[in-house]
């Protein structure tokens, strides 16, 4: 292999590595993220999770980006065995296989997240419900001529 080859078979690599490694660090950022989101859904904070999924949203705009340019350079280096050793085979393997762990981390988070969203929505329509009940049976108290001067003593005064 002369030096141009050498050098042709080296930039892919080279590429690839680095986006892998960014790929890995913004993983690890939406992976803190999402830690942070669930915090947020416990503690009913809708403004400050607002913000932290603008966050997360960028974030992932970036990764998809970065991904196509790792899938071009992915065909490249299988189109041409001679581009990678072996070693450097096995750590981007190694590699990818974290980030796809950290990936699966984060959407299982998200999914118990969602849940836990629907279920405070469910609680939320249940209590709307309740106050609904409430004002319609008081309206209806009302109409028969069951009207106290002052609402404390109603059951007092009937």
């Amino acid at each position: 292999m002369n030096e141009t080859t050498s050098r042709i078979a080296d930039e892919p690599r080279t590429e690839l590595v680095a986006l892998l490694n960014s790929q890995q660090d913004d993983l690890t950022r939406l992976r803190e993220l999402a830690a942070r989101q669930r915090q947020l859904i416990q503690g009913d904070q809708h403004d400050e999770l607002l913000t932290l999924l603008d966050q997360r949203q960028t974030i992932l705009e970036r990764l998809l980006a970065r991904q196509e340019k790792i899938n071009a350079l992915s065909e490249r280096v299988r189109d041409d065995p001679s581009a990678l050793d072996d070693e450097t085979r096995r750590k981007l393997g190694h590699t990818i296989e974290g980030l796809s762990n950290c990936l699966s981390d984060i959407m299982l988070r998200d999914e118990e997240d969602q849940k836990s969203m629907e279920r405070l929505r469910d609680e939320s329509r249940q209590e709307i419900d309740s106050l609904g009940n409430a004002k319609q049976a008081q309206r209806a108290y009302m109409a028969k001529g069951h009207v106290a001067h002052d609402p404390r003593f109603s059951d007092r005064k009937g």
